[in-house]
Formats: C-alpha cells, sequence, structure tokens
C-alpha cells in the first residue's frame, strides 16, 4: 500500500440520527435520511467512536505452552457519543424507551428492550462516511452530570444487534472507489 494523503479521513463534522429498526435507511451518501429518521442533534467535539469488537477463547493442549487453537466465541460493533442537545428524542433513546405525555416522561416498563436503528453520517469536506446500524439497542447511558459551568452532556454507547442476515452495520463511503 502507498503512501496517499488523500485518503486520511478527517470527520470534521457529521450527525447522528435514529429510528424505530426497519426503517429505510439511504442507500448512497446524496440520498436524504428520508422519513422515519430524527436527526439527534449536536453531539460533544468527540464526535462517534466506533469500536468492532472480538470475544477470543484460548483452546490450551497439554503438549504446548501456547494455545493451540482460537476461536471467536461472539462479536460485537459499538458507536459511542455523548448528545449536547435534551428532548424528546435524545432523552427516549438514552433512558431506553419510554414515552412523553406533554412534558412528562415516563419510563418504559421494567426489562423492556427498546431497539433501535442508528445512522452516522461522518463529513470531511467533500467526502461522506454512512454507517448505518439497523437494528441495536442503548446498552449504557453514562452519568450524565448536572453542572452550571458548561453543557450537560448525555453519553450513550449503542451496540448492535445482528439483522436477519446477522449483518450488524453497513458502511456506505463516497470516496472509496472500486477495484
Amino acid at each position: 500500500m502507498a503512501l496517499a494523503a488523500d485518503e486520511v479521513f478527517v470527520a470534521g463534522s457529521g450527525h447522528v440520527y435514529v429510528a424505530d429498526v426497519d426503517t429505510t435507511p439511504p442507500t448512497n451518501t446524496t440520498s436524504s435520511w428520508g422519513g422515519g429518521w430524527a436527526e439527534l442533534g449536536y453531539t460533544t467535539d468527540d464526535g462517534v467512536t466506533i469500536t468492532p469488537g472480538k470475544e477470543i477463547t484460548d483452546i490450551p493442549a497439554w503438549q504446548s505452552r501456547y494455545p493451540v487453537r482460537r476461536i471467536v466465541t461472539a462479536e460485537t460493533f459499538e458507536a459511542a457519543f455523548s448528545l449536547l442537545q435534551w428532548n424528546e428524542d435524545t432523552l427516549g433513546l438514552a433512558l431506553q424507551g419510554g414515552s412523553w405525555t406533554g412534558d412528562v416522561f415516563s419510563p418504559a416498563a421494567a426489562g423492556t428492550v427498546d431497539e433501535r436503528a442508528l445512522g452516522i453520517e461522518a463529513i470531511d469536506g467533500d467526502k461522506i462516511t454512512r454507517i448505518i446500524i439497523p437494528r441495536g439497542m442503548v446498552t449504557a447511558t453514562g452519568g450524565i452530570q448536572m453542572i452550571k459551568t458548561g453543557a450537560n452532556p448525555i453519553p450513550i454507547t449503542f451496540s448492535a444487534l445482528g439483522d436477519e442476515n446477522g449483518d450488524p452495520f453497513t458502511i456506505i463511503a463516497d470516496w472509496v472507489s472500486a477495484s
């Protein structure tokens, strides 16, 4: 692989969207997100952190100091971000379901699993990357510190679930050249 400065991606801006599972996502980087997708507004300057992961189990053998085999027992794909705006969409996502009646929020029933779709759009000048998690859920909402000296971000970790094809995410990038 050659050195190529134009392949250095700097996500200088972007957007995070949420929708109901089975909401049709965009199929390219130029079409709109369409009905059903709600933009979650400002995030902190940290942007979005994507973390793919694997759990690996070593198979040891009496005759070897090293594992003789490794097997993948689970795979994960997570997106973490901190929302700056407080509204029905952001709090409903962070609190993992529930409903609003006027200005009163009622949490979801105990044990409820609030599955959603998540869309991430990262922008580097004229290059756009979209990451779509068609089915997942909030697996962590960090501590929300309410202070008078700055913004009060809502830290969220969203974890992908496999769809009917087992695919936990899709990446669409208009800067990738077909080989």
